[in-house]
């Protein structure tokens, strides 16, 4: 057991969220999704569809971090499920723990001037070294009622070693206008200038690592965190 709480992760989220669609043959090989044996990712007329979030993880949770994350949507079977392909974060215990996991294949990142609630209103950047991955503006919208609850699951292949691994997202959602700057030389160039086709402010508890309301009770190379 590493420097990191053990699963699930409990954790409060604030995020700004969009999806764009991206054509495969642009993806650089290093933003490719690796995925488990008898998973792939969804393409449709040779595009893969693409989420990327701003996401601040405050108090009361397990952990406090600000992440960039983008994910493609795949399937294992018939079974529909994301496959996290660059994410960036700013504590080493959500790296390493998201890592040894679940295979979150997640990188140290600097961030800048993140507003109080993301997605409130003014700049937010993350930095990779001098040249930033993405800057992004946005203006809330109002809050549709009640809230949405829904489980999700990922699907990842890192360091030789398969995960799967299912979520609970309890949140409220919202509109959100928002205009995603991304550096066309970084490693996320293969996003700039693509307009999303939503974007949605989010605002709640996410329970990652969740199996069937219970703790994921193993972790690590080699085996499903779900038996799925």
């Amino acid at each position: 057991m590493g420097d990191w709480p053990a699963a699930p992760w409990s954790l409060t989220a604030s995020a700004a969220l969009s999806l764009v669609v991206v054509p495969r043959a642009t993806v650089p090989p290093a933003a490719r999704p690796v995925t488990p044996a008898g998973c792939r990712p969804v393409v449709l007329a040779g595009r893969l569809l693409t989420g990327v979030a701003l996401v601040r993880y405050g108090p009361p949770g397990d952990l406090t971090y600000d992440e960039l994350v983008v994910a493609v949507l795949g399937r294992c079977g018939l079974r529909p499920v994301v496959t996290v392909t660059q994410i960036w974060v700013d504590s080493p215990a959500s790296r390493d723990g998201a890592r040894a996991l679940w295979g979150i294949p997640k990188e140290l990142a600097a961030f800048g001037a993140l507003a109080a609630a993301v997605p409130a209103s003014g700049p937010a950047a993350a930095e990779d070294g001098p040249s930033a991955l993405v800057r992004v503006r946005t203006r809330a919208r109002r809050w549709l009622p009640g809230r949405v609850r829904l489980s999700f699951a990922t699907a990842q292949r890192l360091d030789g070693a398969d995960h799967r691994a299912t979520h609970r997202l309890s949140a409220r959602v919202g509109g959100l206008r928002s205009a995603w700057d991304f550096n066309p030389a970084g490693p996320l160039g293969h996003l700039a200038r693509r307009r999303p086709l939503l974007t949605l402010r989010l605002a709640g508890t996410l329970v990652f690592g969740a199996v069937n309301g219970e703790a994921a009770s193993r972790a690590g190379a080699g085996h499903d965190t779900n038996g799925g």
